[in-house]
């Protein structure tokens, strides 16, 4: 379980306690896509694209406990981290936006050591970020899922949707962070 959820919820719910979702404020959200997944999945056989996934994955993953970010989960290619939650510390909002942008950054470059499987070369990524407030908690009892949900959550994929390939976007909200946090 510590692996699927944060260490302290594990712990809560072994003491035979219910996590209830909460709002927490001051979280950053990111997602990513794989420029051309569609098409690559059309392309080539299923072998290859779960090798692919595996390989972004895995350095997505560890790139996530480096930088001590929470990763949410993986739907095709989408790959959802969020800082803030659960841990949170003094500065929440400014810590959270740095580390979730520095892991951006690495997973652009990590992205670009996966080979794409259908064309050759590199696989290359969108990113979108936006921070807020979410509500956070664990959902399910069969698989418990820690999840978030709300507006923030919703805007970060936008982000991503809406933004150029091989690009990292921003909104205004995260961009104020980072800007706190001594980015220019």
């Amino acid at each position: 379980l510590f692996s699927l959820l944060p260490p302290s919820i594990v712990q809560d719910m072994n003491r035979g306690m219910r996590v209830r979702g909460e709002q927490v404020d001051d979280v950053t959200v990111l997602f990513s896509d794989i420029i051309g997944f569609t098409k690559m999945s059309s392309a080539v056989s299923a072998q290859q694209i779960f090798a692919m996934l595996d390989d972004l994955y895995t350095a997505f993953d560890t790139l996530s406990t480096y930088f001590s970010v929470f990763k949410l989960g993986t739907v095709g290619d989408a790959y959802m981290i969020a800082g803030g939650v659960p841990k949170r510390e003094d500065d929440n909002a400014t810590r959270s936006a740095v580390a979730v942008a520095a892991m951006a950054f690495a997973m652009t470059t990590a992205a670009g050591f996966v080979t794409n499987p259908h064309i050759g070369g590199s696989v290359r990524i969108r990113v979108g970020l936006h921070s807020g407030s979410v509500t956070a908690g664990v959902v399910g009892t069969k698989v418990p899922t820690y999840c978030i949900f709300g507006d923030t959550v919703n805007t970060a994929s936008r982000m991503e949707s809406n933004g150029e390939d091989g690009r990292i976007h921003c909104s205004s909200e995260t961009a104020q962070m980072l800007m706190h946090g001594g980015y220019t």
